[in-house]
């Protein structure tokens, strides 16, 4: 009965870590992104004013 009982419990922490791996790979994506519109936008930011080489 305690075997039973230590299995269940297995199979739940093991579901849980499967999933907290799949949230963690999703973050770490979402941040690069992030991450490259924040440069971008402060690329722009530097150069504002400076227009399109036009003069």
């Amino acid at each position: 009965m305690e075997l039973d009982s230590v299995r269940v419990e297995v199979e739940l922490l093991s579901g849980k870590y499967k999933q907290n791996k799949i949230n963690i790979k999703k973050s770490d994506t979402s941040s690069k992104v992030i991450q490259n519109i924040c440069d971008l936008q402060l690329a722009y930011k530097e150069n504002k004013g400076k227009g399109f080489g036009y003069k």
